[in-house]
């Protein structure tokens, strides 16, 4: 037969709790309670470090730096008075970890790539690195990305924020806006270089060359050519005539030159209605062109006023008067003075036509004369 403890007996029944044991037992569970809401309450808040405020700079992690100056500089104590940046994403863009949007993703990011870095560094398993923010090399998963403050509706982003430069202009690509200077190179041995010279001055621009910026002053100059010349040179205005010549059509190139030198009285068509614009003009038809359209009288011995040239009886019987006044004038131009010959039906040049409506700009009071042993002179001036 087994003996029984007294004590045992005592102690095996259950008993009702006292007043305070109750007590003690509310407040524990009180306070559990709250523990667990505070903490649940916190956990839908989240750490979200895009309300950390826009003017904490990035920090720069160097690898001296240490785990407690990465804290102190990550999360700084606020200052009384500073008001955290509102998230701009609202709940929605929240993720599960509670962390806001892109930005708190990046500063994850940020602060995980740090803390290795620096770890790495300390450990002597990862070499130092430049954390510093580049454009130009890709974000690796141990290096520190900045997080950019988010920009409330209508608030107006900052005026130093770095903009993209404009590509720089260089001499090279610049377009000039003044025209080349017109230095004729194939007039560099003609013998009135000075007169094209002046007339082909930019402040002049009287005469014009080939888009090759030659002259060609050897060459022959047909009847449409010279009208252009004279229009750029002799501005005299005039009331506009109809022009009613067969051979030049409406489209034609020189048809409004062709009508100032028609107008001014220096050009004349041909008597069944043609003017030839393509037909080569000889000297003594500039002479006469030049001495009708100054209107210049003619001498009363006109004979007597050409007999210094010694081809005098090659000049058309139409002409005399007129060669004779443009002599007088000093308006004709030789190529050889010592030979003393007109050549009056040779074919004008471009040179020669250019010289000598050069003389006729002398005589409207328009140029300054130029001494040249080219230009003819009367005997009364010889």
């Amino acid at each position: 037969m087994t003996n029984t403890n007294s004590d045992d007996r005592n102690s095996s029944p259950s008993r009702n709790l006292g007043f305070d044991e109750f007590i003690a037992i509310f407040v524990a569970f009180t306070t559990i309670g709250a523990i667990m809401w505070w903490s649940l309450s916190r956990q839908t808040t989240g750490w979200q470090f895009s309300k950390l405020p826009s003017t904490t700079p990035t920090p720069s992690v160097s690898p001296t730096s240490s785990i407690s100056d990465l804290q102190g500089s990550l999360f700084p104590t606020p200052a009384p008075t500073a008001t955290p940046t509102p998230i701009t994403g609202g709940e929605k863009d929240k993720d599960s970890t509670g962390i806001g949007g892109i930005a708190g993703t990046a500063g994850i990011a940020g602060i995980a790539g740090g803390v290795s870095s620096i770890i790495g560094s300390q450990n002597g398993n990862v070499p130092p690195q430049d954390t510093s923010p580049s454009t130009s090399s890709p974000v690796g998963p141990s290096a520190v990305v900045p997080v950019p403050s988010p920009t409330s509706p209508g608030e107006t982003p900052d005026s130093t924020a770095t903009t993209p430069a404009s590509p720089e202009t260089t001499p090279s690509n610049q377009k000039s806006i003044i025209p080349p200077p017109i230095v004729f190179p194939d007039t560099e041995n003609f013998w009135g270089k000075r007169f094209i010279d002046v007339l082909s001055k930019r402040e002049n621009r009287l005469i014009e060359g080939f888009s090759d910026y030659t002259f060609r002053p050897n060459e022959p100059i047909n009847r449409a050519q010279f009208a252009a010349m004279l229009q750029k040179a002799i501005d005299k205005p005039v009331p506009e005539k109809a022009l009613n010549f067969k051979d030049v059509a409406e489209d034609f190139w020189g048809k409004k030159a062709i009508q100032k030198g028609i107008d001014t009285g220096f050009l004349k068509g041909y008597p069944d209605q043609n003017f030839k614009p393509d037909q080569r003009i000889p000297r003594v038809q500039v002479l006469v062109a030049l001495a009708s359209g100054l209107n210049l009288p003619i001498p009363d011995n006109p004979e007597k006023v050409i007999s210094i040239y010694k081809d005098a009886k090659d000049i058309p019987n139409y002409a005399i008067g007129k060669v004779a006044a443009a002599t007088m004038n000093q308006l004709v131009v030789v190529e050889s003075p010592e030979q003393q010959l007109l050549l009056p039906n040779k074919e004008a040049t471009r040179g020669e036509a250019a010289v000598m409506i050069y003389q006729t700009l002398v005589r409207m009071n328009k140029l300054d004369a130029i001494k040249s042993p080219n230009i003819v002179r009367p005997k009364s001036e010889s």
